[in-house]
């Protein structure tokens, strides 16, 4: 997503400063490094963010431990997806103007019935889900400098590409094994291209709205899991 997401940016004609602690390497990143309005810091957010010297139009923050690596080491997973928002959600704060898009997740509605829109309450049924609800409470005092997009779950390449996420996993395991195992067959998941989820933060970065409600979901589609397995 980050990676996909500087290739779209840059050629749009933005500076883009990407800061990465490098935990997945940083191959994808290797082809942006010549260009002459990318720069790169390898920076663990952990340990601090951006100086007081730095400035920035937009800060988007996707940041974050996903999933069930987060049940492995709960702690870490609370520094890394929230203290961690605290912290640059401050250096945005003192800016003035600078405003901050937040990666956040369709997993913080848990199980709900029918349709989830932004104001359906939030019930997180996962340590991810927890602390992302948690950091989304962070973002809320930038007030209307600050918007959460509540992303599905998201496929496709990218350069980059995961497969932890359940579409590209199965693509990858249909292809390399000739199975997939679907659980809970009959429950419903929303899904986004990993492009769409780009289209939709440069949308923010590009008009940002007047009045802009704290959060959006980010959507491309909902099926049941079986519907997309016999796919």
């Amino acid at each position: 997503f980050g990676s996909l997401l500087v290739g779209h940016l840059l050629y749009q004609g933005f500076e883009v400063f990407a800061i990465d602690r490098l935990i997945h390497q940083g191959e994808s990143l290797l082809g942006f490094l010549s260009h002459p309005k990318f720069r790169f810091e390898n920076v663990d957010l952990r340990q601090g963010f951006l100086s007081d010297d730095e400035e920035a139009d937009f800060v988007v923050h996707l940041a974050a431990l996903v999933g069930p690596v987060c049940d492995v080491d709960a702690g870490e997973s609370w520094r890394t997806n929230h203290e961690v928002v605290g912290r640059v959600k401050d250096w945005v704060k003192s800016r003035k103007t600078t405003r901050m898009i937040f990666s956040s997740t369709c997993s913080n509605y848990g199980i709900t019935e029918g349709m989830a829109t932004e104001s359906t309450p939030l019930t997180p049924t996962s340590v991810y889900a927890e602390t992302k609800v948690a950091a989304e409470d962070v973002i809320a005092y930038l007030g209307d400098r600050g918007i959460v997009l509540r992303f599905g779950t998201l496929a496709g390449l990218s350069p980059r590409p995961r497969f932890d996420t359940l579409l590209n996993q199965w693509a990858y395991e249909g292809w390399s094994a000739g199975t997939i195992e679907c659980q809970q067959p009959e429950a419903w998941r929303p899904f986004i291209h990993v492009t769409d989820a780009v289209e939709a933060v440069i949308g923010l970065i590009t008009d940002w709205p007047n009045n802009a409600p704290p959060c959006y979901n980010v959507v491309g589609f909902n099926t049941t899991k079986i519907d997309l397995a016999k796919e």
